[in-house]
């Protein structure tokens, strides 16, 4: 083509730029408005210079952001936040045709500015972990600023949504917040740690007098101490209880635990006389390990659950987690190696411990106490949702006869019932029936968390729909352990009724207290006798 221009005017038929336009942004105004900007550098202030400026996301314009036209001393071509709202995690970008008014027909080439991504990215977009894995790091990268009038207030709430069952994420505690005072103008980044638990971890329990439930085997334990139950020390976490001589000294029970993780350490002990109520407490700690203490007369059930990143890495009580475990053939406690030959020309007593028989030293026959365990079992929460599993049918029947056998008490019935419940809840957290979704998330059926009352709502009162303790006449609470009229009772105290100053300090006094609600601001009053 041959172009016709007057000499010294224009070497050009249309304004040359030596540069591709500047793409920035985006832009949070004085007034918390949001904008890009095309910048275009061209020296020149020609009056018939035109600058044409078209938006395009992921290649393809909008028809409804109209072509702008900068004329004169115009370098910039805005596009606002409202523009934007359609086009969320797109490449944007800036095209430029330059021409002089008069020659629309002689336009330049296009020239392009570089693509700038507006929106949130997570990288990496797909995580492959084993349950070796502790922690992983995803990267929420957005070019989206956070702006309001609310100041730091304003935020934007970021939750994981599922499409599998093999991940669980309870309600509410797994969802994070970018907030206008988090923005990077220089960066526009945000990077969030988040610790990835693809399975349910490792659980082990002492319930009654006490029976373990352990990685491998299940076994009674009778010893009286101090014991380790489940430690790692990679992460300073460890677990012990205190035993006690129990029920006429022919078992031992739980009487106190201590968790430490890190530099928290948690004591939890028993007073030797027996408390009249019961409760639950749990211990949940930042590594995800959760700690449950059901607390009875003179017995407590311990129930431990921790991440599955500590797989291969514990010992105690509990056993290992390595998931290798021994052999019949291998293990003493099942077999008698062969005999090896020794040199010793020592001689010892031998020892054959007497096992107990039915019946018991009360005169309570083993179908006796079958009837007991069976009728006491059938009354545990949840029972109708776990009683076809044989496994745990077996081991909870084998539990309460032994407490019968050995302790010669049924005193450990409601521990029992509540050992019961809650292997039925870890059964159930591991089964996919058992969830529904819930606002495109997967959470535990009502039934399995919240439908079911305390354990004392059996003893003066019936478990009702929704969780709701009806309490017989002259009971109230919520879980009816509160007898109408009679006020707080006091049981035991460290001292007795009196405190004698000229032998100790009084500044203290432990007591035992029942007959109230733990939850209610109790005050106690000390008279001073000459």
């Amino acid at each position: 083509d041959r172009w016709t221009f007057d000499t010294g005017k224009w070497s050009y038929p249309f304004p040359l730029l030596k540069t591709t336009p500047e793409l920035k942004g985006p832009v949070v105004n004085d007034d918390q408005t949001v904008q890009l900007t095309c910048q275009i550098v061209y020296d020149k202030n020609e009056v018939e210079q035109r600058f044409e400026v078209t938006w395009t996301f992921d290649g393809k314009p909008d028809p409804s952001i109209n072509t702008r036209i900068l004329a004169g001393t115009e370098r910039v071509a805005t596009l606002t936040a409202q523009q934007l709202q359609n086009h969320k995690d797109k490449e944007v970008e800036c095209q430029v045709r330059t021409y002089y008014e008069g020659r629309e027909h002689d336009k330049s080439d296009l020239f392009r500015s570089k693509t700038l991504f507006f929106g949130i990215q997570v990288n990496p977009a797909d995580i492959t972990i084993d349950t070796s894995n502790i922690e992983r790091d995803v990267t929420v990268t957005s070019t989206i600023p956070v702006v309001c009038d609310q100041g730091p207030n304003c935020c934007v709430t970021f939750k994981p949504i599922l499409n599998t069952k093999s991940v669980v994420f309870f309600k509410n505690t797994c969802e994070h917040k970018i907030c206008s005072a988090d923005w990077n103008p220089q960066t526009r980044s945000y990077t969030v740690k988040v610790t990835v638990k693809i399975e349910a971890g490792f659980a082990c329990s002492l319930t009654g007098d006490p029976h373990v439930t352990g990685f491998d085997y299940n076994y009674h334990f009778y010893e009286v101490g101090e014991y380790i139950v489940y430690t790692v020390d990679d992460r300073n976490f460890q677990v012990q209880v205190k035993t006690w001589n129990c029920w006429n000294n022919h078992v031992t029970c739980i009487c106190g635990v201590v968790v430490r993780e890190q530099n928290s350490i948690i004591r939890f002990v028993l007073n030797k006389s027996k408390p009249i109520i019961t409760f639950i407490l749990t211990i949940t700690l930042l590594s995800g390990s959760e700690i449950k203490i059901d607390l009875y007369p003179l017995v407590m059930n311990v129930y431990i659950r921790t991440p599955a990143f500590d797989i291969s890495k514990a010992r105690g009580i509990c056993g290992t987690n390595d998931g290798n475990q021994i052999s019949k053939d291998r293990s003493l406690f099942v077999t008698v190696p062969s005999r090896t030959k020794v040199d010793v020309n020592e001689k010892y007593c031998s020892y054959v411990p007497k096992e107990k028989q039915w019946p018991n030293s009360k005169g309570i026959t083993e179908d006796q106490a079958k009837q007991m365990c069976s009728r006491g079992i059938s009354t545990a929460l949840l029972y109708d949702q776990c009683k076809k599993d044989n496994t745990m049918m077996d081991n909870t029947m084998s539990d309460c006869m032994n407490d019968i056998l050995m302790g010669e008490t049924t005193e450990t019935m409601d521990a029992i019932k509540s050992s019961f419940m809650t292997h039925c809840q870890e059964a159930m957290l591991k089964d996919n029936n058992s969830y529904h979704e819930q606002d495109g998330v997967l959470v535990l059926k009502p039934i399995f968390m919240d439908f079911f009352c305390p354990l004392e709502c059996q003893q003066h009162g019936s478990c009702e729909t929704a969780g709701k303790c009806i309490c017989n006449n002259g009971w109230e609470g919520d879980a009816c352990h509160i007898e109408v009229g009679k006020g707080p009772q006091i049981s035991w105290t460290n001292s007795g009724a009196m405190c004698y100053a000229h032998e100790k300090y009084c500044d203290s006094v432990n007591l035992i207290v029942s007959n109230v609600n733990l939850l209610d601001e109790l005050t106690c009053q000390v008279y001073t006798l000459d």
